[in-house]
Formats: C-alpha cells, sequence, structure tokens
C-alpha cells in the first residue's frame, strides 16, 4: 500500500488544526442513572425544584475537565451542614443558592432538621435520593473524612470543603484531617475544592454555591483568587464600579483543584473572555504554566502574585500553608506563560476592562487627547514611566488639527485643546488622531467643565469608537459632574477610567501582552551547529566530586564543566570594563532558574538582574537581556553597546542547556564575564552540585526538547531519514514544508483548501508544548544540505492525557516508501508511553489508503454524521499490532 496521500484529519479553524479534545467522562455505575427518575417537591417559598433518585457507586478515576465541569454546572446540589443561625456558614451557603437563579435541585443534608430555610431536610449523605453533582462541605472539621467517604460511595464527583481549621486538626490519634480527607478523596475519585474556600459562582446559570456576602453581577470575565477575604472584598469593589463575572471562585489551601485545573477549564468556557488571578503560591508548576501559555493564547490572563519581599512571602506562606519562593523566578514564569502581571486591585481590573475587549492592538504608540494640559502631562509621564511610546504625529495631522483647534492648543502630542474645547472639538480632533497610521491607540482625557456637557463629550467618544479598530480609551476624573458620563461609556463599552495613570497603566498591560503574545511566538534564530555539549565530560566532574561527598566544585572541575558546555574561563584581574553576571539558582517552586545582570564585585548593591525559565532559545535569551538596565542600554545603541548582546544571548542558551542536562546543578555562579572582540572571558565561577534522580528534564517547570526520541529511520528504497520532534527553529522549513503541498494534500489534511499560513499560524504549530502535544517530523539534507521537512504527524492531548488527537500529513513526492506508517507507529508508541487511553483522528471517507492504515493500526472507524468523514479510535491501554515496530518513544 502506499501513503502519498496520507492525510488524517481534523477539522479545521483559523489557526489550521483545531485543538478539540474530547473531555475524560468519570465512571462509576450511578453515573448513567443518576438522572433518570425525577420527582417534584414543593417547599414553601422556594418553588418547584427537583429531587432524583439514583443508585450506589464504586471506586473510580478521577475524572478530568468534564468532571471539573460539574463543579460550575451542578444539576443537584448538597449543603451539609445547611442550618439557620444567624452568621453560620451553612445559613449564608444555603441562602445564597436558594436566593440565586439556579433551577437545579438543593438538597441540605443537618441531622437535626426535618426543614431548613422553607425546603426538606435530609439527615445524612446517606439519606439523600441523588448523588449530588456538587457538595458543599460547611461543618467543622471532625466529621469531614467521614463525610467525604460518605459522598464517596453515594458516587459525588466534586466537594467544595469551606471549613477553614483543616490544615491543623487531628483525630483523637493525633492524625491530620486533611491527610485522611484527600486520601479518601484521591481513593472515590473525587475532585476537591478548598479547604479554607469562599466557594464559587456562575453567572450563566445563576450558581451562588459560596458564602460571598455579594451575589456577582453577570459579566465577562473570570476572577479566581487563593485568598477568600481577598474574594470577598474584590467582590464588593466589583459590584460598586459596576464589573461583572462569568466565573467566581476561591481556591483556598488548593489541596486539590488548584490553579492549572481551573485554568484549563476556563479557556474554553465560552463565557469567559479574560481570566484574573490572586496568586499567593503555585503547588504545581508544570501544570499551571502548560495551562497559561494554551489560555492566554486565545484570552487574557491578568494576575496579583503577592508574597514579593521576604515578610510578605513569609506572611503568604504562613496564609497558604504552601511554598513560595524567589519573586524573581514568579515573575520569569508568568512571563513565560503570557500571564500580565499587575500590582493592585484597580490595575487588575483596569488590565481586564481593555484586555477582555475584543480589538487588538496592532502597535504601542499612544496619542494624548485632552481638554486639561495638567492631565495630559500626567498621562505621558505615566506612559514614559512604563517603557511606552508617545505617537508622533505626521505633519498632514497636525495641519488638520491647525484648522479645528484654538491657535493656544499644543502643537504636539499631548494635543491640549485648552479649555474651551467643546464637543464638536473634541469629535473632529479624535477623527483626526484615529486616521493617523503613526497611532495605535487614543487616551482622550476630558477634566469637567462648567460651560462644557461632560454626556455630550462621551457620546462623541462613543461615535467614534463605533467607526474605528484603534484602541480608544476615556478618562473623565472628577465625581458626580462626570458619572453620567463614565456609565455611558461603560454601557457601550469604551473602556474608561477616573486618573490619567489608570488609563495608561491599562494601555500598556495591553501592550505588555502583545509583546509577551509576540515574543512567545518569535521564531528564534537556530544555535550554532558547532555546540555540541560533552554531556559525558560534565556528568564525570559531577559524579567525581559526589563521590567525594563534595558539593562545591574546585577551580578545575569548575573549568572542565564549562569547557564541557563551550564556556571558556580566564583571567579578568587586569581588565577595567563592564562585567556581567550569568547564572543559576534552585528556586523551591519553580526548580531552576537562569540570571543575567550587571556583574563584578558590586552586582548584588547594583541590583540590576532579570530571571528567566530555561529551557531557553536565542530569543528569549535576548528578551531576558532586554529586561536588565545594561541590556536595554545595549539594545538601543548597539554600535555602543557596551557589551555584545549575541554572545551574551548564546552563553545564556549554552547555560540553559547545561541546567536542562544536569539536574544535580544547584547553583551556578558566572562572575564577572566580560564580552567583547576577543570574545568571552569568564573570570570566576562558583558551581554546587547534589544528588538528584531527576530525569528527562523532570526536574524543570516547562518541559524540554526531547532529544531522547530524535532518531533515524531507513525507508523502502534505501531512504533514510531522521524523525524528530518538531522545534521552534523549523518554522522556516515547515513553511516550505506547506508550499510544497498539493492541493489535494491539503484538502484531505484540512477538510478544503486552504491558503499559505501565516507566522501566526506556524508557530502554532512549530512552537508546541511536550508537556501536552508532540509533533514528529520527517527529515532528510537536500542537495544544499539544508534540512527540509518530508512529513509530520503530530497529536494533541487533553490536559489531563486522557486522550488524543492526531493528525498526519506526507508530501506527495514521498509516496510509496511507507513514510505514513511509520510516522504513525511513532506516534502511536509516543502516546502509549505517555499513559494516553485513546487516540483519535477524523479521515475523509474518501481517503480509503488513510483509513485502510489506520485499520491495520488497530484503530476502530465510526462514521461522523454531519460531514463525509470517518473517526478513528485507537485504545491505547490494550497490546498494540503494529505500534510495536515504531522503535523508542520513550516520554
Amino acid at each position: 500500500m502506499e501513503e502519498g496521500f496520507l492525510a488524517a484529519m481534523l477539522k479545521p479553524s483559523k489557526s489550521g488544526l483545531r485543538l478539540r479534545w474530547r473531555r475524560a467522562r468519570a465512571s462509576g455505575p450511578e453515573q448513567s442513572p443518576t438522572h433518570d427518575r425525577v420527582v417534584h417537591e414543593r417547599a414553601e417559598g422556594s418553588g418547584t425544584r427537583p429531587t432524583l433518585v439514583a443508585a450506589p457507586a464504586v471506586p473510580s478515576f478521577r475524572g478530568g475537565l468534564a468532571q471539573l465541569d460539574a463543579m460550575f454546572h451542578p444539576k443537584t446540589v448538597a449543603v451539609i451542614g445547611a442550618s439557620e443561625k444567624k452568621r453560620s456558614v451553612g445559613t449564608i451557603v444555603l441562602r445564597n443558592l436558594l436566593g440565586g437563579d439556579f433551577k437545579g435541585a438543593i438538597l441540605p443534608v443537618n441531622p437535626k432538621r426535618a426543614r431548613v430555610q422553607g425546603i426538606r431536610c435530609f439527615a445524612g449523605v446517606e439519606a439523600l435520593p441523588v448523588a449530588p453533582d456538587l457538595a458543599l462541605i460547611c461543618t467543622k472539621p471532625g466529621p469531614i473524612p467521614a463525610l467525604i467517604d460518605a459522598l464517596g460511595r453515594r458516587g459525588c464527583k466534586v466537594v467544595v470543603v469551606l471549613t477553614a481549621e483543616m490544615r491543623e486538626a487531628t483525630d483523637a490519634a493525633g492524625v491530620p484531617l486533611m491527610d485522611q480527607m484527600m486520601a479518601l478523596a484521591r481513593h472515590w475519585g473525587i475532585r476537591l475544592l478548598g479547604p479554607n474556600s469562599v466557594g464559587l459562582q456562575a453567572a450563566e446559570n445563576g450558581l451562588n454555591a459560596s458564602f460571598a456576602p455579594v451575589q456577582a453581577k453577570p459579566g465577562r470575565i473570570a476572577f479566581v483568587s487563593q485568598s477568600g477575604g481577598l474574594a470577598n472584598a474584590v467582590l464588593d469593589w466589583a459590584a460598586d464600579h459596576n464589573i461583572g463575572f462569568a466565573k467566581f471562585m476561591s481556591l483556598g489551601d488548593a489541596s486539590d483543584i488548584a490553579f492549572g485545573d481551573i485554568i484549563d477549564l476556563l479557556a474554553t468556557d465560552p463565557h469567559t473572555r479574560a481570566i484574573l488571578l490572586h496568586v499567593e503560591s503555585i503547588s504545581d508548576p508544570r501544570r499551571f504554566l502548560s495551562a497559561a501559555r494554551a489560555a492566554a493564547r486565545n484570552k487574557p490572563i491578568v494576575a496579583i502574585k503577592s508574597g514579593r519581599g521576604p515578610w510578605s512571602a513569609t506572611a503568604a506562606a504562613r496564609h497558604s500553608g504552601a511554598v513560595i519562593g524567589d519573586d524573581g523566578a514568579a515573575d520569569a514564569a508568568l512571563r513565560r506563560a503570557g500571564i500580565v502581571r499587575v500590582e493592585t486591585i484597580d490595575e487588575l481590573f483596569a488590565a481586564a476592562e481593555t484586555l477582555s475587549r475584543p480589538r487588538r492592538l496592532f502597535g504601542e504608540r499612544l496619542a494624548v487627547l485632552t481638554n486639561g494640559g495638567g492631565a495630559g502631562i500626567m498621562a505621558v509621564d505615566a506612559l514614559a514611566a512604563r517603557g511606552g511610546r508617545l505617537a508622533p504625529l505626521t505633519r498632514k495631522t497636525l495641519a488638520k488639527l491647525n484648522k479645528v483647534l484654538p491657535p493656544s492648543w499644543s502643537g504636539v502630542n499631548p494635543v491640549d485643546m485648552s479649555s474651551d474645547a467643546d464637543p464638536r472639538r473634541f469629535g473632529e480632533a479624535l477623527r483626526i488622531l484615529l486616521a493617523d497610521p503613526g497611532v495605535d491607540g487614543v487616551l482622550t482625557i476630558y477634566c469637567p467643565l462648567p460651560t462644557v456637557v461632560a454626556e455630550e463629550v462621551a457620546a462623541v467618544i462613543i461615535e467614534a469608537a463605533k467607526t474605528t479598530d484603534k484602541n480608544l480609551l476615556a478618562c473623565f476624573p472628577g465625581g458626580a459632574s462626570v458619572r453620567m458620563a463614565q456609565g455611558m461609556l461603560d454601557t457601550a463599552g469604551v473602556p474608561n477610567f477616573s486618573a490619567p495613570e489608570n488609563a495608561v497603566a491599562a494601555f500598556m498591560h495591553m501592550v505588555e501582552y502583545r509583546r509577551t503574545q509576540d515574543m512567545l511566538m518569535e521564531t528564534p534564530p537556530a544555535v550554532p551547529e558547532d555546540f555540541v555539549p560533552d554531556h559525558a565530560a560534565a556528568r564525570k566532574v559531577i559524579e567525581g566530586a559526589l563521590a567525594q561527598r563534595r558539593e562545591q566544585l574546585d577551580v578545575d572541575e569548575a573549568q572542565a564543566l564549562l569547557a564541557a558546555y563551550d564556556l571558556p574561563s580566564a583571567d579578568l584581574s587586569d581588565t577595567p570594563g563592564i562585567k556581567l553576571l550569568l547564572g543559576a539558582q534552585i528556586d523551591p517552586v519553580f526548580g531552576p532558574v537562569l540570571r543575567f545582570g550587571r556583574g563584578g564585585a558590586a552586582a548584588e548593591a547594583i541590583g540590576d538582574v532579570a530571571y528567566a525559565l530555561p529551557p531557553l532559545n536565542l530569543s528569549l535569551a535576548r528578551e531576558v537581556i532586554s529586561r536588565t538596565r545594561i541590556g536595554q542600554a545595549a539594545l538601543r545603541d548597539p554600535l555602543q553597546a557596551p557589551f555584545d548582546v549575541e554572545q551574551a544571548a548564546l552563553i545564556l542558551v549554552k547555560l540553559s542547556q547545561a541546567v536542562v542536562d544536569l539536574p544535580e546543578l544547584r547553583r551556578l555562579t558566572l562572575n564577572p564575564v566580560q564580552l567583547g572582540p576577543e570574545g568571552v572571558r569568564i573570570g570566576g565561577a562558583g558551581i554546587a552540585v547534589a544528588p538528584s534522580v531527576a530525569r528527562g528534564g523532570d526536574h524543570l517547570a516547562i518541559r524540554p526538547y526531547p532529544q531522547n526520541l530524535v532518531r533515524t529511520v531507513t525507508l523502502r528504497g534505501a531512504h533514510e531519514i531522521t524523525i524528530r520532534p518538531i522545534r521552534p527553529e523549523d518554522e522556516p522549513a515547515h513553511m516550505d514544508f506547506f508550499a510544497k503541498l498539493t492541493p489535494e494534500d491539503i484538502r484531505l489534511r484540512f477538510f478544503g483548501p486552504m491558503s499559505m499560513l501565516e507566522h501566526r499560524d506556524m508557530a502554532r504549530f512549530t512552537q508546541i508544548d511536550y508537556d501536552r502535544e508532540m509533533a514528529f517530523v520527517a527529515t532528510k539534507r537536500n542537495a544544499e544540505g539544508a534540512e527540509e521537512t518530508l512529513g509530520v504527524v503530530r497529536a494533541v492531548g487533553d490536559p489531563d492525557n486522557h486522550s488524543a488527537e492526531f493528525a498526519v500529513i506526507i508530501r506527495s513526492d514521498q509516496k510509496g516508501l511507507g513514510l505514513g506508517r511509520v510516522l504513525m507507529q511513532q506516534i502511536i508508541a509516543y502516546c502509549r508511553s505517555r499513559g494516553t487511553r485513546i487516540l483519535t483522528g477524523d479521515i475523509l471517507r474518501e481517503n480509503r489508503r488513510m483509513r485502510q492504515l489506520a485499520q491495520e493500526l488497530g484503530f476502530v472507524c465510526q462514521p461522523i454524521v454531519e460531514v463525509d468523514a470517518v473517526r478513528v479510535e485507537l485504545d491505547l491501554t490494550l497490546p498494540g499490532r503494529d505500534g510495536r515496530a515504531a522503535g523508542p518513544a520513550s516520554a
């Protein structure tokens, strides 16, 4: 059989590959009959609510996102510890549930009452007529383990523990109740939110499963907080500022359900346009970073991270009971994930106000239009302080403004129209600025005047917003005289603020989000091919020191290890000039972290340093350098740069590779380092090591390139090719590969015609998260010695690694060589080694070759009704028919 037109299909989308995963469903006998029978009870004052009848359950595996989705969309909710006592948690939670617009069944549990707050109450979990989709525990710590056990036996899958004292509580034998609770939750496959959680709210179904004092207004923002007190404060603040939420929840101690789980859930939530986080600690950094990076590509994530300094970090650790880590490492992690970090609650919502709007920011140049010179100057100061750019106005724009503004106007950006500016002039000047090709956004500031009606100025801004795709922000400082105008802008969806610096901060959050996304999508240049680390030599040095039970490498050992990564040492005692510091250290949360900054004896006092998580490529390394003052100086004027930026970036990449390869490295400091025409000169190196059992990048927060999966294969006709995981540097070759595909190749792969993919689309194909997806490319050297792509197979897994969806495409000129089979065997073996349970794909019905290959590989076919295609599925938990020939594909 020939595989010339092999093309197993995923449904097309704008990005070319629809990342569609089927959510894993929790198993158990009670899952299907749960809602088979419905009876109704009319309770006084509560209307009609369904009560459900169900069957017993047995222990089952912990489900994926479908199980968590039931937390926000339950059909039945049990309130354990429901009460009528004044100010008790059980009273408030039940009152909030009943007071919302939730249509499902509410089942109070209290052994001392037959009815509570007007509806029937049950004596215990065993007495419930149905297994609740969601259970809210509002009791004291003592009975909670037994309650988890009872809920597990009934088949409940999500439990929210609102109890605050669990962390310190023990039973009579001194065994921590928290440990007992978590062991039982794992046994029964229960996902648990809390303890010490305020609960959650979901606007689309009126669910208020919390003891928050305020019901959130409906909106398009999701807010997730570790602090219950802060969560309540934010709800109160948001209500006062007319801000609504699609989802609202408090993680509490995050003993099970954590940020990564919720971000994955919100990433595909159609009701959520932006995600706001309050972060104290991160319990699973790899899951957090993978989830955040995937979500941030489609919707903005804004975070406040508390615990910056040693005092606040200690307080945060005591509050959450978790390890906090270094703030520099946390900042690097948030940046790497594409998260915008802010400092205050005002900033958090200001960022959400702009980032959640559908308009895309195409540039960074801001024009300021104002009727108050002082306010305009404040805006420009704030813009400069945040590293923003003031838009230079063209001569044509200046000439037009001269015609419509009074002679006393400023004549430059910021455009100060003077105090006699009326709504007509506001509108004319605003339209002129928006038409300037050098302006990417406009901030309009109106200072209250007795001669001008604020609402008329707001109306002019709203009309201008309808006619432009540029970002338009408004600032109406003041009180009662501008309140109605602010409401008009809110209703029209125009971001507006009460202070110029807040408006500028919101604009710069858009800029930062754009910069971060561009940085994450940038195609990195290839590392020089002559950089080939000597892993064996480096490992020999480390093993020698550890065999002698030494943690600190001596001078000769340090030089030998550096030489293994092409980092030469030198004597710098006789050279004045710019000295740099480069190094790596271990963060208790994120693991290895790289550092770059100003070096020398006064390095700590100068404090000019930036952090980054490995692995790094050259683009990411340059970005780290750009976040230091010394780096910014070098980038501003390359001809007068105090050091060679490209050399510094390459050293960071080499250090990153050492950290990836050698989990035993605990600390590595290169100081001083000088870079110049004579090359790299490292004056001092301090290296500490310790035993480690980590392998394959397990010690890193971000999974590195899986070099161990590179292999050479001989196809029919003695054609030798390389099969390896794709990497970001492959984008140019992937573009060339796509250009060489025939229309028929493309039609079979994408279920229809498709034009050339843009950089943004191609970056998504080549810059993948190896922890969640994999793409193997088949390559060979052409006549010019360059590597070209012949075919590619990829699998995109769901966040819980339950199932993955594959796609494969081969160039037509490579047909008949068996490449399609080899690639399919490779992806099957890889997914099986990762513990993936199900592998699926969609194939056009007419693609007989691919359907036959899938059948030979053990896939089961089912028709897809809506299109002329079949869905193939392979159970990877069963022995494979043909995957054994794929060779090494270890995770």
